[in-house]
């Protein structure tokens, strides 16, 4: 696991902590390409500025019931490229009727083991998706 305070660490691996340190780790770290929070039990994401170096986004084995939960969090989001949220809480339409900004660069998204019964806003969140 990496030194939240390092912001010159490629990935950002917060692994299993608790929702209240994993979201004190975010806002600590100005940059990270890579930021794993598997496990942690988040049903959102907090606003930190670490997201806007952000490329790869682990959020596999949480609780997030919404894409909506991740924004405003996700919108200053701009170097996005692959989305993990599978096994989570995640139910119904994708996007549901969350109003969320696109992710222009965001190419891959991992949905697997949600209760997803619709993919419908894939292309509006993402409209360069090329794996789903």
């Amino acid at each position: 696991m990496l030194d939240a305070n390092d912001e010159h660490d490629e990935e950002l691996a917060v692994c299993g902590a608790t929702p209240t340190e994993a979201r004190a780790k975010l806002r600590a770290r100005r940059a990270a390409a890579t930021i794993d929070l598997f496990g942690c039990g988040l049903t959102a994401l907090p606003e930190a500025s670490v997201f806007a170096t952000v490329r790869t986004l682990r959020l596999a084995s949480n609780a997030v019931a919404a894409v909506g939960a991740l924004f405003p969090a996700l919108a200053s989001a701009a170097c996005l490229e692959a989305l993990d949220v599978s096994s989570n809480a995640l139910a119904g339409d994708l996007a549901g009727d969350a109003v969320v900004p696109p992710l222009l660069r965001l190419r891959e998204v991992s949905v697997a083991f949600n209760r997803l019964t619709s993919l419908r806003g894939a292309h509006t969140l993402a409209p360069r998706l090329e794996t789903l």
